[in-house]
C-alpha cells in the first residue's frame, strides 16, 4: 500500500519554500474553505494580515498544551 509520505525529498527544480508551501494529503491548500479563509485573513497590511492570522490560531487551532493549567 503506497500512503502519502509526510517528507519529501527536495527534488533540483523546486525551493525549500516551495517544498514547504506545497499542497499535501495533510494541508490541502486548494480546498474552497482554505482558499476562502485565505483571502479573508489576506486582506490588507502585512501587519493587518500577521495579526489577522495570528489571531485566527490562537482563537481556533487546539494547541497540544492547551488545558493542562501551564503557563
Amino acid at each position: 500500500m503506497n500512503e502519502p509520505s509526510l517528507t519529501t525529498s527536495l527534488s533540483p527544480t523546486t525551493t525549500p519554500a516551495e517544498e514547504h508551501l506545497a499542497s499535501s494529503a495533510i494541508v490541502d491548500w486548494r480546498t474552497p474553505v482554505v482558499r476562502s479563509l485565505a483571502r479573508q485573513l489576506g486582506d490588507g497590511t502585512q501587519l493587518q494580515v500577521a495579526e489577522r492570522c495570528f489571531l485566527w490560531v490562537r482563537d481556533r487551532v487546539r494547541h497540544s498544551f492547551d488545558g493542562l493549567g501551564g503557563a
